[in-house]
């Protein structure tokens, strides 16, 4: 979908977001992309988490793991990558 005229991403969610098969997604080269540069990945990594790549680049997902004590927390990193 790289190069069209994709003004934003709210129409994408419900339309590919059921597609549990769509592991990679570009978008680049469209308004979507270029106005919203600080933000577009995290949306789309929010609205289509069965991605696994975004444009050219691995989708890494982060997990908070929260301790019962409130002065313990973990960040935990898995890295996604897509199947050889």
């Amino acid at each position: 979908m790289n190069g069209n005229k994709i003004p934003d991403l709210q129409a994408l969610e419900p339309e590919l977001k059921s597609i549990s098969s769509l592991t990679t997604l570009y978008l680049e080269a469209n308004p979507c992309q270029s106005n919203d540069m600080t933000g577009y990945r995290r949306k789309i990594m929010l609205a289509l988490p069965q991605l696994k790549q975004i444009d050219a680049t691995y989708v890494h997902k982060f997990i908070l793991i929260r301790s019962l004590r409130p002065d313990i927390s973990i960040n935990y990193r898995r890295f996604t990558r897509a199947a050889a």
